[in-house]
């Protein structure tokens, strides 16, 4: 059997009612720089915990939100528990789930009228539990979002993203020897990146119409490959200077991109199809460039192949 509790997320499990009370007080005047708000409901307070402690969150949008927590001329108290707070500085500190799991349990205790308090051990056990499930919903978030994105799920698919790869296929880029190699040569390069972005430009344009900056398409740092990768990473090769689609892939990345496609609600078949021949006319234009450039691949009975499996699986799709 394990060994019961001796604490209570760094609380001893009675003391004083004075102490518990000073405790919840300053963290309470945490809370309030932090949230903007007093302590509500426990499940959607630590709902709101979401936004320090996200995990995918990036350093710059963390370091904005810090930011913006509130300060003031006294330092933090020192009656809170270490595990109960993130400190910012002498004055300022995030509450954690610990944090707000432990007024959770001084409230409950603190209804009482006895003197020193007492935390249930069931109480603890049981927000224990409710801090495991966050924790593991933020350790899985990263997997769960790109189990999730494969599958076809979330927001569909950018229309460059689709472009970008519907490039490679209609480029013939399906094994190793057919890639598109980005060359040394920083002239060449630039070269390359502007042929492709055309390209993929007049697709995503045709699908959503808008402004869009062509070094957005780069094949180097370019928004459309990376998403293009996070959706097909089983279906694309793993390889930073040649970029094609696996080989015996090339159907179920014709089927996948139709999908997503399908699931924008304003976009018909007809203007899938225009879309599709407006991308394929302006790779003919930039043909001669990509050809001395990366070599191209590309044959009319593909190409034809290549249409209509994605103008099938859109239709497919419910």
């Amino acid at each position: 059997m394990p060994s019961a509790p001796i604490d209570a997320f760094g609380l001893p499990l009675a003391m004083p009612r004075q102490r518990a009370m000073v405790i919840v007080a300053a963290l309470r005047v945490l809370w309030r720089k932090q949230t903007g708000r007093d302590f509500a409901d426990f499940g959607r307070d630590l709902e709101s915990l979401d936004r320090f402690f996200d995990p995918l969150a990036t350093g710059q949008r963390l370091r904005q939100r810090l930011a913006a927590v509130g300060g003031g001329s006294e330092p933090i108290s020192s009656a809170i528990p270490p595990s109960c707070i993130a400190a910012i500085d002498e004055s300022r500190a995030l509450v954690t789930p610990e944090g707000r799991a432990a007024v959770e349990c001084l409230d409950r205790a603190l209804q009482g009228n006895g003197d020193p308090i007492v935390i249930n051990q069931e109480w603890v056990a049981g927000l224990e539990h409710r801090l495991l499930d966050l924790y593991r919903s933020w350790s899985r978030r990263r997997l769960d979002d790109v189990l999730r994105l494969q599958r076809g799920e979330g927001p569909p698919m950018l229309p460059a993203a689709v472009g970008m790869v519907l490039l490679l296929l209609i480029n013939g880029s399906t094994n190793e020897s057919r890639a598109i190699a980005r060359p040394d040569d920083p002239t060449h390069r630039r070269a390359l990146d502007e042929a492709i972005a055309r390209t993929v430009e007049s697709f995503a344009s045709a699908i959503s119409p808008g402004s869009r900056s062509l070094e957005h398409f780069s094949v180097y740092s370019g928004y459309a490959l990376t998403e293009a990768r996070r959706r097909l990473s089983d279906h694309l090769a793993n390889s930073p200077e040649r970029l094609y689609v696996l080989p015996s892939h090339e159907e179920a990345v014709v089927r996948f991109l139709g999908r997503e496609l399908a699931r924008r609600s304003e976009l018909s078949k007809e203007r899938a199809a225009e879309a599709f021949d407006v991308f394929v006319r302006e790779y003919h234009n930039n043909l001669p460039k990509l050809a001395s450039l990366a070599g191209a691949y590309e044959t009319p009975n593909r190409t034809g192949r290549i249409r209509s499996g994605l103008l099938s699986a859109f239709a497919a799709r419910p």
